[in-house]
């Protein structure tokens, strides 16, 4: 019985160790959790990282997202996910609000992070039904907003897949720095399309180019 109690305190002493040097590493003792965003607000139907992090006792901090046990105070709400690789991966379930909760067990430390999801409604393609002449201009930039319930505005211009439905017309850009500006090429009408691909909601408007 002693040999078997020397083996164990032998094979321990290894790890203990390395915990000692784990937590010095870490500067000491968890003295607080924050989940950031802290205020927050996201569309329904879509996905948001949350993150946790911690703050020791001798003012360092760490990220502690996968070290922590993530909930949701409302999952008619949001869902929160607590699987590696996604852990703080808020999903939107309905519009309301629900407040995200990061729990560090070992401490029994909690931070919070108040989230509103909000119902997307629409997206609004700007400047509406325009007619513009080829020998003023030769392009001109369109913006898409996000329109959601109860009037809150989001730019989509640059996460929206732009489309013209005549490009003999007008052609619009979708890369990164030029999206949604449009380049006249003749006289004509044509269709200008913005579609948000998480969604499928479109907007359009109206685009005429005159000689």
């Amino acid at each position: 019985m002693k040999i078997f109690r020397s083996y164990i305190l032998i094979a321990a002493l290894p790890l203990v160790a390395w915990l000692g040097l784990t937590s010095c590493l870490r500067g000491g003792t968890i003295q607080s959790i924050a989940v950031t965003p802290a205020t927050a607000s996201m569309a329904n139907g879509s996905i948001l990282p949350f993150t946790a992090t911690a703050t020791f006792s001798d003012g360092t901090t760490l990220n502690w997202t996968s070290a922590v046990e993530w909930n949701s105070s409302n999952t008619a709400v949001a869902l929160v996910s607590n699987v590696t690789g996604s852990n703080g991966y808020v999903t939107s379930v309905a519009a309301g609000a629900t407040v995200i909760t990061a729990t560090d067990l070992t401490n029994n430390l909690t931070g919070n992070a108040n989230l509103t999801v909000n119902n997307f409604q629409s997206i609004e393609v700007t400047p509406a039904d325009q007619v513009i002449s080829l020998s003023t201009t030769s392009a001109l930039q369109f913006t898409a907003t996000q329109i959601f319930t109860p009037g809150t505005v989001l730019d989509l211009t640059t996460l929206v897949t732009w489309k013209s439905s005549d490009t003999g017309v007008a052609t619009i850009s979708n890369l990164p720095g030029t999206q949604g500006l449009a380049s006249l090429v003749s006289a004509g009408t044509t269709t200008i399309t913005a579609t948000d691909v998480i969604t499928n909601l479109t907007g359009t408007t109206t685009l005429t180019v005159t000689p």
